[in-house]
């Protein structure tokens, strides 16, 4: 990602509070990613009995409105320590570090919302 890309996601990242940075991984890095992540969701659903955090196998995977198959993963890096280099790719951290004025080791997932008193 060139200086010019980034400097626009920064921006759409102040002005929306979100942003996509695009072109940070090779497709074979993509591809090693989805395999990872295709054997930890294996791994979480094979057999009867499979529990994550007091979720059964078949608690892990819900059907979305569209009725498609989805499998939920929490703690993926917990569960998928193989994918923890990916979210320290210097690109990723330099976004993160000008997007938010500090320090940054690595990234992660978050899920911030405003709860309103209803």
């Amino acid at each position: 990602m060139n200086a010019q890309a980034l400097s626009r996601a920064l921006e759409t990242f102040a002005s929306n509070g979100i942003a996509t940075v695009e072109g940070v991984f090779t497709s074979s890095e993509c591809a090693e990613m989805r395999t990872l992540l295709d054997e930890a969701i294996q791994d979480a659903t094979e057999g009867p009995g499979r529990r994550w955090r007091g979720f059964s196998a078949e608690e892990q995977v819900v059907t979305d409105a569209s009725g498609s198959t989805v499998f939920a993963m929490w703690d993926t890096y917990e569960r998928c320590q193989a994918l923890i280099p990916f979210t320290e790719h210097p690109t990723i951290i330099a976004f993160i570090e000008r997007a938010l004025g500090g320090p940054a080791i690595r990234a992660t997932s978050g899920t911030m919302f405003d709860k309103v008193e209803t």
